[in-house]
């Protein structure tokens, strides 16, 4: 599922993974992490072909379903893919990555070429 071997946290909306899957159809898997413990989770594909992974640890102290993309997908973009699939508004995010905000984060993330 990721491409770049791992993935990041680019938001957390407001909606809980029962109201998603109420509003929009999507089916919840459940699971366990080790350490983590039970999450429920769904994934949606974005307009551009990225995929997004809406997933809620039972025991997360926060509110919200966190948002995770591909570590090498733009998160800005991600994140503005995500509004849309969902009809949501950026009010409909508690939280955003820093790194989401930046403009054309990608190439930020790269690692810096040594100068040697």
């Amino acid at each position: 599922m990721w491409p770049g071997g791992n993935f990041w946290a680019i938001a957390v909306l407001t909606l809980e993974p029962a109201q998603l899957a109420d509003r929009y159809g999507l089916i919840f898997e459940t699971g366990e992490d080790d350490g983590l413990g039970d999450y429920a989770r769904a994934a949606i594909e974005l307009a551009d072909g990225t995929r997004a992974l809406l997933m809620r640890h039972t025991y997360n102290p926060w509110p919200g379903t966190p948002v995770y993309v591909d570590v090498n997908a733009n998160f800005t973009a991600a994140r503005e893919f995500v509004l849309q699939a969902l009809d949501l508004t950026p009010e409909d995010y508690n939280w955003v990555s820093p790194e989401s905000e930046a403009p054309d984060d990608y190439p930020a993330r790269l690692p810096k070429p040594s100068a040697e």
